[in-house]
Protein backbone atom coordinates (compact mmCIF):
# COMPACT_ATOMS: atom_id res chain seq x y z
CA UNK A 1 0.00 0.00 0.00
CA UNK A 2 1.28 3.42 -0.87
CA UNK A 3 0.66 6.03 1.81
CA UNK A 4 -0.47 9.53 0.82
CA UNK A 5 2.37 12.00 0.39
CA UNK A 6 1.47 13.95 3.55
CA UNK A 7 1.56 10.89 5.79
CA UNK A 8 4.79 9.68 4.16
CA UNK A 9 6.42 13.05 4.81
CA UNK A 10 5.44 13.02 8.47
CA UNK A 11 6.75 9.47 8.87
CA UNK A 12 10.09 10.48 7.37
CA UNK A 13 10.35 13.51 9.62
CA UNK A 14 9.58 11.46 12.71
CA UNK A 15 12.19 8.88 11.79
CA UNK A 16 14.78 11.62 11.36
CA UNK A 17 13.79 13.07 14.74
CA UNK A 18 14.23 9.68 16.40
CA UNK A 19 10.51 9.19 17.05
CA UNK A 20 10.46 5.44 16.53
CA UNK A 21 9.58 2.55 18.77
CA UNK A 22 8.70 -1.15 18.62
CA UNK A 23 5.55 -1.93 16.66
CA UNK A 24 2.14 -1.99 18.32
CA UNK A 25 -1.06 -3.90 17.79
CA UNK A 26 -2.50 -0.95 15.91
CA UNK A 27 -0.77 -1.93 12.69
CA UNK A 28 -2.40 -4.80 10.84
CA UNK A 29 -0.64 -7.23 8.51
CA UNK A 30 0.43 -5.48 5.31
CA UNK A 31 -1.85 -6.26 2.39
CA UNK A 32 -4.38 -8.13 4.55
CA UNK A 33 -7.62 -8.55 2.61
CA UNK A 34 -9.52 -11.02 4.77
CA UNK A 35 -13.31 -10.89 4.73
CA UNK A 36 -13.35 -9.69 8.33
CA UNK A 37 -10.83 -6.91 7.66
CA UNK A 38 -13.25 -4.14 8.64
CA UNK A 39 -14.05 -5.89 11.92
CA UNK A 40 -10.34 -6.14 12.64
CA UNK A 41 -9.90 -2.43 11.97
CA UNK A 42 -12.58 -1.60 14.51
CA UNK A 43 -10.91 -3.87 17.06
CA UNK A 44 -7.49 -2.29 16.52
CA UNK A 45 -8.89 1.24 16.70
CA UNK A 46 -10.73 0.43 19.92
CA UNK A 47 -7.73 -1.15 21.63
CA UNK A 48 -5.46 1.59 20.33
CA UNK A 49 -7.84 4.23 21.67
CA UNK A 50 -7.92 2.64 25.12
CA UNK A 51 -4.12 2.40 25.14
CA UNK A 52 -3.70 6.05 24.19
CA UNK A 53 -6.17 7.23 26.80
CA UNK A 54 -4.22 5.27 29.41
CA UNK A 55 -0.94 6.66 28.09
CA UNK A 56 -2.29 10.20 28.07
CA UNK A 57 -3.44 9.94 31.66
CA UNK A 58 -0.07 8.54 32.64
CA UNK A 59 1.73 11.45 30.96
CA UNK A 60 -0.33 13.94 32.92
CA UNK A 61 0.87 12.30 36.13
CA UNK A 62 4.43 11.30 35.32
CA UNK A 63 5.79 13.55 32.54
CA UNK A 64 8.25 16.31 33.31
CA UNK A 65 7.85 18.62 30.32
CA UNK A 66 4.78 20.79 29.93
CA UNK A 67 4.54 19.86 26.24
CA UNK A 68 4.24 16.15 27.08
CA UNK A 69 1.71 16.78 29.84
CA UNK A 70 -0.40 18.87 27.44
CA UNK A 71 -0.10 16.23 24.72
CA UNK A 72 -1.31 13.61 27.20
CA UNK A 73 -4.35 15.74 28.00
CA UNK A 74 -5.17 16.03 24.29
CA UNK A 75 -4.88 12.28 23.76
CA UNK A 76 -7.24 11.55 26.64
CA UNK A 77 -9.81 14.03 25.38
CA UNK A 78 -9.70 13.13 21.67
CA UNK A 79 -9.33 9.36 21.93
CA UNK A 80 -12.20 9.16 24.40
CA UNK A 81 -14.41 10.87 21.81
CA UNK A 82 -12.99 8.83 18.94
CA UNK A 83 -13.57 5.55 20.76
CA UNK A 84 -17.21 6.49 21.26
CA UNK A 85 -17.54 6.68 17.47
CA UNK A 86 -15.74 3.37 17.04
CA UNK A 87 -18.07 1.64 19.53
CA UNK A 88 -21.16 3.08 17.85
CA UNK A 89 -20.13 1.70 14.47
CA UNK A 90 -19.17 -1.64 16.03
CA UNK A 91 -22.57 -1.81 17.73
CA UNK A 92 -24.39 -1.19 14.44
CA UNK A 93 -22.35 -3.90 12.74
CA UNK A 94 -22.63 -6.23 15.75
CA UNK A 95 -18.89 -6.47 16.14
CA UNK A 96 -17.77 -7.63 19.57
CA UNK A 97 -14.92 -5.45 20.86
CA UNK A 98 -12.31 -6.49 23.45
CA UNK A 99 -12.48 -5.01 26.93
CA UNK A 100 -8.73 -4.69 27.52
CA UNK A 101 -5.66 -3.47 25.68
CA UNK A 102 -3.14 -5.89 24.20
CA UNK A 103 -0.28 -7.40 26.17
CA UNK A 104 2.16 -5.36 24.11
CA UNK A 105 0.32 -2.11 24.87
CA UNK A 106 0.32 -2.91 28.58
CA UNK A 107 4.05 -3.61 28.44
CA UNK A 108 4.68 -0.26 26.76
CA UNK A 109 2.91 1.53 29.59
CA UNK A 110 4.80 -0.48 32.19
CA UNK A 111 8.13 0.42 30.56
CA UNK A 112 7.14 4.08 30.59
CA UNK A 113 6.19 4.06 34.26
CA UNK A 114 9.60 2.66 35.13
CA UNK A 115 11.01 6.04 34.03
CA UNK A 116 8.32 8.18 35.66
CA UNK A 117 9.12 11.84 36.35
CA UNK A 118 12.34 11.87 34.37
CA UNK A 119 13.42 13.32 31.04
CA UNK A 120 13.83 9.72 29.79
CA UNK A 121 10.12 9.19 30.42
CA UNK A 122 9.27 12.17 28.21
CA UNK A 123 11.54 11.00 25.39
CA UNK A 124 10.21 7.45 25.47
CA UNK A 125 6.61 8.65 25.70
CA UNK A 126 6.97 10.84 22.59
CA UNK A 127 8.73 8.05 20.68
CA UNK A 128 6.17 5.43 21.67
CA UNK A 129 3.02 7.38 20.86
CA UNK A 130 4.59 9.02 17.83
CA UNK A 131 5.13 5.58 16.31
CA UNK A 132 1.67 4.46 17.37
CA UNK A 133 0.14 7.38 15.50
CA UNK A 134 2.22 6.69 12.39
CA UNK A 135 0.88 3.15 12.36
CA UNK A 136 -2.66 4.33 13.04
CA UNK A 137 -2.47 6.64 10.03
CA UNK A 138 -1.34 3.72 7.89
CA UNK A 139 -4.23 1.64 9.19
CA UNK A 140 -6.75 4.39 8.44
CA UNK A 141 -5.35 5.08 4.98
CA UNK A 142 -5.54 1.41 4.10
CA UNK A 143 -9.14 1.23 5.30
CA UNK A 144 -10.10 4.35 3.33
CA UNK A 145 -8.55 2.91 0.18
CA UNK A 146 -9.51 -0.76 0.50
CA UNK A 147 -12.18 -1.17 3.18
CA UNK A 148 -15.27 -3.19 2.30
CA UNK A 149 -17.79 -1.59 4.66
CA UNK A 150 -19.01 1.94 3.99
CA UNK A 151 -19.54 2.73 7.70
CA UNK A 152 -16.01 1.72 8.65
CA UNK A 153 -14.49 3.57 5.69
CA UNK A 154 -16.41 6.73 6.62
CA UNK A 155 -15.29 6.36 10.23
CA UNK A 156 -11.68 6.13 9.05
CA UNK A 157 -12.11 9.35 7.06
CA UNK A 158 -13.47 11.15 10.13
CA UNK A 159 -10.71 9.95 12.44
CA UNK A 160 -7.78 10.56 10.13
CA UNK A 161 -7.49 14.38 10.56
CA UNK A 162 -7.48 14.00 14.35
CA UNK A 163 -4.73 11.39 14.25
CA UNK A 164 -2.77 13.58 11.84
CA UNK A 165 -3.02 16.53 14.25
CA UNK A 166 -1.80 14.33 17.11
CA UNK A 167 1.18 13.24 15.06
CA UNK A 168 2.11 16.84 14.37
CA UNK A 169 1.75 17.69 18.06
CA UNK A 170 3.97 14.78 19.09
CA UNK A 171 6.60 15.71 16.54
CA UNK A 172 6.66 19.26 17.87
CA UNK A 173 7.23 17.91 21.39
CA UNK A 174 10.05 15.71 20.13
CA UNK A 175 11.68 18.35 17.94
CA UNK A 176 11.45 20.92 20.72
CA UNK A 177 13.45 18.89 23.20
CA UNK A 178 10.17 17.43 24.55
CA UNK A 179 9.29 20.88 25.88
CA UNK A 180 11.59 20.60 28.88
CA UNK A 181 14.14 23.24 27.95
CA UNK A 182 11.53 25.65 26.74
CA UNK A 183 9.51 25.33 29.92
CA UNK A 184 12.59 25.82 32.03
CA UNK A 185 13.61 28.78 29.91
CA UNK A 186 10.17 30.31 30.15
CA UNK A 187 10.14 29.80 33.90
CA UNK A 188 13.60 31.24 34.31
CA UNK A 189 12.73 34.13 32.04
CA UNK A 190 9.59 34.78 34.04
CA UNK A 191 11.53 34.69 37.30
CA UNK A 192 14.19 36.98 35.91
CA UNK A 193 11.52 39.31 34.62
CA UNK A 194 9.82 39.45 37.98
CA UNK A 195 13.11 40.01 39.79
CA UNK A 196 14.08 42.65 37.27
CA UNK A 197 10.70 44.30 37.62
CA UNK A 198 10.92 44.28 41.39
CA UNK A 199 14.45 45.65 41.30
CA UNK A 200 13.44 48.41 38.97
CA UNK A 201 10.41 49.17 41.10
CA UNK A 202 12.48 49.36 44.25
CA UNK A 203 15.13 51.45 42.54
CA UNK A 204 12.54 53.74 41.08
CA UNK A 205 10.90 54.00 44.49
CA UNK A 206 14.17 55.00 46.09
CA UNK A 207 14.88 57.50 43.31
CA UNK A 208 11.39 58.89 43.55
CA UNK A 209 11.68 59.17 47.33
CA UNK A 210 14.94 61.05 47.06
CA UNK A 211 13.54 63.35 44.39
CA UNK A 212 10.39 63.95 46.38
CA UNK A 213 12.48 64.64 49.50
CA UNK A 214 14.63 67.12 47.67
CA UNK A 215 11.57 68.79 46.17
CA UNK A 216 9.85 68.98 49.53
CA UNK A 217 13.04 70.35 51.12
CA UNK A 218 13.30 73.01 48.45
CA UNK A 219 9.64 73.86 48.92
CA UNK A 220 10.08 74.22 52.68
CA UNK A 221 13.22 76.37 52.19
CA UNK A 222 11.45 78.60 49.71
CA UNK A 223 8.45 78.90 52.00
CA UNK A 224 10.68 79.79 54.94
CA UNK A 225 12.51 82.40 52.87
CA UNK A 226 9.26 83.96 51.80
CA UNK A 227 7.99 84.07 55.39
CA UNK A 228 11.27 85.59 56.60
CA UNK A 229 11.12 88.22 53.85
CA UNK A 230 7.58 89.19 54.72
CA UNK A 231 8.51 89.50 58.43
CA UNK A 232 11.53 91.64 57.56
CA UNK A 233 9.34 93.94 55.43
CA UNK A 234 6.85 94.39 58.24
CA UNK A 235 9.61 95.35 60.69
CA UNK A 236 11.04 97.87 58.20
CA UNK A 237 7.64 99.51 57.61
CA UNK A 238 6.98 99.74 61.35
CA UNK A 239 10.32 101.53 61.97
CA UNK A 240 9.69 103.89 59.02
CA UNK A 241 6.20 104.77 60.30
CA UNK A 242 7.57 105.42 63.79
CA UNK A 243 10.11 107.89 62.49
CA UNK A 244 7.42 109.85 60.70
CA UNK A 245 5.21 109.95 63.77
CA UNK A 246 8.07 111.30 65.84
Amino acid sequence: MRMPHRATTVVAVLVLAGVTAPGTALAGPAGSRAADKDDAVLTKLHQGGMAEVAGGRDARRHAVARCVKDAGRVLVRDHTRMDEQVRKVASRLRVSLPTTTTAEQRKQLKDLRAKARTADYDRLWVKTYGTVHVKTLALLDDEIAHGKNNDVRELARKLRPVVQSHLKMLFQCGAGGHGGRKDQGDQQGGDNGREHGQGNGQGQGRDTGRDNGRDQGRDRTHASSRDHGRTHDRHHRDRHDGHHRD
